[in-house]
């Protein structure tokens, strides 16, 4: 009975103390950065902790011409993420840790516009056909970065968030569609200029820049918002206690007995009735 109580006590108090950080509601954003464009939705978990979720998507992809094959580049679809932001003070500054996920790859298609060497060995377009390229990394990973601005308010604000997320070395391969990419010798070849590429490949290329400039918009909605016991006063966003401890305690310890009560109590007999 004494670990119930001391249960009840607990949770009681810890919704005490997170209850001006629930009435903040939740809050909607779109942004723009390095990911891409995305919308995000953030909520609280404590007074100075928020839990963000979002997507974003690359809406843009170029071309390039590398050894006479025009290239048409893709970036990932879309990228996922999930992050927690711990705020110190209440300047608005945030220290964000989370994950990424990265829904696709970096891709490239293109056709030679000329004859193309792959090794020491000539191929014709038409024997080399479309090439594709694919740059993977990890599709998960972790974050950590720091911002401005609390997502979680009432009205109108903005968020900046910068950071880095470690996806690992990328990796690059080729293939191609035409009649020669069953040949041994030019899958040999082919595999050689991807190897050559991933030797090019910078160490600092397993860190992907994260920058987000965004604008947010909150709302409390009514049905989450808090009932205030009486006693309580709320200046602001902090709580005082105005309940002394001396009739705050023996109401708490008094909580598990009247549940007791109520749950396990007895259900009413129905009155019999006799028909003669």
């Amino acid at each position: 009975m004494r670990s119930l109580r001391f249960g009840f006590i607990v949770v009681l108090l810890l919704g005490l103390n997170a209850s001006p950080a629930l009435a903040q509601g939740v809050t909607g954003s779109v942004q723009v950065g390095t990911l891409g464009i995305g919308a995000q939705v953030a909520t609280p978990l404590a007074s100075r902790v928020n839990f963000r979720g979002g997507i974003d998507f690359q809406p843009v992809n170029f071309q390039v011409t590398v050894d006479d094959v025009e290239l048409d580049v893709d970036f990932p679809a879309a990228a996922v993420t999930a992050v927690l932001d711990l705020y110190p003070n209440d300047s608005g500054f945030r220290l964000s840790a989370g994950v990424l996920y990265f829904g696709g790859s970096l891709g490239v298609e293109g056709a030679p516009t000329d004859d193309v060497e792959f090794g020491n060995n000539v191929y014709t377009r038409a024997q080399v056909g479309t090439i594709r390229g694919s740059l993977r990394t990890s599709k998960i990973a972790p974050y950590f970065g720091l911002g401005w601005g609390n997502t979680v308010d009432t009205g109108l604000g903005f968020a900046l968030d910068v950071g880095v997320a470690y996806h690992g070395t990328p990796e690059f391969s080729l293939e191609a569609t035409g009649p020669v990419s069953s040949d041994p010798q030019f899958r040999m070849d082919l595999d050689a200029e991807a190897e050559s590429a991933n030797e090019d490949i910078p160490g600092v290329a397993s860190i992907y820049p994260v920058l987000k400039l965004g604008l947010s918009y909150g709302f409390l909605p009514e049905g989450i918002r808090p009932q205030i016991p009486p006693g309580l006063k709320i200046p602001g966003r902090s709580v005082s206690v105005g309940i002394s401890a001396s009739a705050l305690i023996p109401a708490l310890l008094s909580i598990p007995s009247r549940f007791s009560q109520t749950v396990f109590a007895p259900a009413p007999c129905a009155p019999s009735t006799s028909f003669s």
